[in-house]
């Protein structure tokens, strides 16, 4: 096992302008695409959905589904509870 190298962010993506919000994630996908594995916590999940590989839905403090961003997007019942789709 490598050493990880933590990347800490503070900025929630909710509510910021676009174009800040675009490049953020353009960011984070470069930093990705090199071989860092980015720990990405949330709210916006239609940002962060497309920069994931695997998702987790936690709820009261536990994992209560986790996944392929692909699996958890054919449940159901996950898209209107969590995605609001």
């Amino acid at each position: 096992m490598g050493t990880p190298n933590p990347i800490l962010g503070r900025r929630r993506i909710a509510g910021g302008r676009t174009s800040r919000i675009a490049r953020l994630m353009e960011i984070v996908e470069t930093v990705n695409r090199r071989g860092t594995t980015i720990l990405l916590v949330e709210r916006n999940v239609r940002h962060a959905q497309g920069l994931s590989h695997r998702g987790y839905v936690v709820e009261n403090g536990a994992v209560a589904l986790a996944g392929s961003r692909e699996a958890l997007l054919r449940l159901d019942h996950v898209r209107p509870a969590y995605l609001g789709m």
